[in-house]
């Protein structure tokens, strides 16, 4: 088995034997064999784009934490980071089979294009048909995209990408989501984004960020 992992703040193109393309999000872990041999399975930790070549006589299964997406040859996202309790399947082609762990579960969906699907640790499954897929996998293209994302999530998600340390102050703020776009921002331009998005104040002190919610508010 092969083992790629990228920083916060860094992504990878990682090429499989079978020709598959994955790219591999910030603060990730992509396990895979060196070569496929009857079926192709990858392990994942954390955020990856897969490009799956075509193969009608072997599955590719995607295997994270919460959950295995399953196709033949298609384009879709898989997000299953440590400190989100779920796994999110993004599919921009073709069509995924999205599964809970547990073998004893014979719970499934079939996804098609622009359908996002999740998965959740006791493997509920749940999925919105017919979205705008985009948002989710702007990351890929070097933007980040929140939409009504939770608040706390989406700083986890600005923490890996800007390799930064953005703490939220009080919990008025963990309750809220988050609406904004950022593409290419240097890291000072975007927390002032994502604080003006939030009506929050922020306060430094040395590498750390913390934001509070605006003295209006509270």
């Amino acid at each position: 088995m092969r083992e790629v992992t990228t920083k916060r703040g860094q992504q990878a193109n990682v090429y499989l034997s079978d020709g598959t393309l994955v790219v591999l999000g910030v603060g990730s872990t992509l396990r895979f064999p060196t070569a496929f041999d009857s079926s192709r399975d990858v392990e994942l930790t954390g955020e990856a784009y897969f490009e799956v070549a075509h193969d009608t006589t072997r599955s590719f299964f995607v295997h994270t934490k919460y959950g295995t997406a399953r196709d033949l040859g298609t384009k879709f996202g898989v997000r299953a980071y440590r400190d989100i309790s779920a796994a999110t399947v993004t599919v921009t082609e073709g069509s995924v089979l999205l599964m809970p762990n547990n073998l004893d579960d014979k719970r499934n969906l079939v996804l098609g294009a622009r359908d996002v699907a999740r998965v959740s640790a006791d493997g509920r499954l749940s999925v919105l048909r017919n979205v705008r897929t985009d948002q989710n996998l702007a990351w890929v293209t070097g933007r980040l995209v929140f939409d009504r994302m939770p608040v706390g999530e989406a700083i986890a998600q600005i923490n890996r990408w800007y390799d930064a340390n953005v703490q939220l102050g009080d919990s008025t703020l963990a309750g809220f989501t988050l609406t904004a776009s950022l593409s290419n921002e240097p890291f000072g331009r975007a927390i002032k984004i994502i604080a003006g998005a939030l009506d929050a104040r922020i306060e430094r002190r040395h590498s750390t960020y913390t934001l509070f919610a605006s003295r209006s508010r509270s």
